[in-house]
């Protein structure tokens, strides 16, 4: 579990790791961080309406609601 602080806000934000996607990890907000990139990743709205995100593995793409990951992760 890694910890980060927001400097905006003055609070820590605790950050899970994806499972099966090292390189990325979650907070309890919905907000997607990628350990590669060093920074928080942007999510897009589907035509249903609900937030979506595209992680990486192995060179291939893979699209996963927010609602989904933040169910599986707590």
């Amino acid at each position: 579990m890694d910890i980060i602080k927001n400097f905006d806000n003055y609070e820590l934000i605790e950050l899970e790791p994806i499972k099966g996607f090292d390189k990325y990890a979650i907070d309890r907000f919905g907000n997607i961080w990628s350990m590669y990139q060093k920074k928080y990743l942007k999510s897009y709205v589907c035509k249903k309406g609900n937030s979506k995100i595209d992680l990486v593995k192995n060179g291939k793409k893979y699209k996963f609601d927010i609602d989904r990951l933040l169910k599986l992760q707590f």
